[in-house]
C-alpha cells in the first residue's frame, strides 16, 4: 500500500477522460488533430483517436495498465512510472493542440460546465505526471549499495575447518 498515489490519481484522470468521451460522443465532436475526423464516425474514432475533447480510449487503457504496474515496489514499478509520465505529458500536449479544446480553455465557447470539466481533467493529468515522476525517482526501490551479507556463523565455521 506504499505506492498507491499514482494509481489513485490515474483512476481520477481516467474517470474524467471517460466523462469527456461521453460528452464528446453525445455532442458529436470529431477529432481535428492528426487528420480531420468525420461527424459520422465519432463513435468508431473514439478508440484510436478520441473525440475533440477526450483522449483516445486506448490511451486510457494503457494509462490504467501502467498505473497498476507502478504500485509494485520493484524496478519495474519505477520504470512503468517513468513511462506513464512521458505518456501523460505527450497526451496533454496533444490535447492542447485540438482547436475545440483551445476554444474551450480560452473561454471562447460559452459552455461553463464543459470548461470546468476540461480544466479539472487537465489538473488530474498534470497531477498524474507529477506523481509519476515522483514515483519513478523514489529511492527506496533502488538496489542496495551496501556490502555483501556476512556468512552465517555455522557456514563460516564449516568453511574454516
Amino acid at each position: 500500500m506504499r505506492h498507491t498515489r499514482t494509481a489513485t490519481i490515474a483512476t481520477v484522470a481516467i474517470a474524467f477522460g471517460l466523462a469527456l468521451t461521453a460528452i464528446g460522443m453525445n455532442r458529436v465532436l470529431p477529432h481535428e488533430v492528426g487528420g480531420i475526423g468525420s461527424r459520422l464516425t465519432v463513435g468508431a474514432d473514439t478508440w484510436a483517436s478520441g473525440t475533440a475533447i477526450s483522449p483516445p480510449l486506448v490511451f486510457l487503457v494503457v494509462t490504467g495498465l501502467l498505473a497498476a504496474i507502478t504500485m509494485r515496489s520493484t524496478q519495474g514499478g519505477a520504470r512503468a512510472a517513468s513511462w506513464l509520465a512521458v505518456l501523460t505529458v505527450v497526451a496533454i500536449v496533444a490535447g492542447l493542440m485540438e482547436p475545440v479544446q483551445q476554444r474551450i480553455i480560452l473561454f471562447q465557447d460559452y459552455d461553463l460546465l464543459l470548461a470546468l470539466t476540461l480544466y479539472a481533467s487537465y489538473v488530474a493529468w498534470i497531477a498524474l505526471a507529477v506523481a509519476s515522476v515522483m514515483r519513478s525517482r523514489d529511492a527506496s526501490d533502488s538496489p542496495a549499495t551496501g556490502t555483501a551479507p556476512a556468512l552465517a556463523p555455522a557456514v563460516g565455521a564449516a568453511a574454516a575447518a
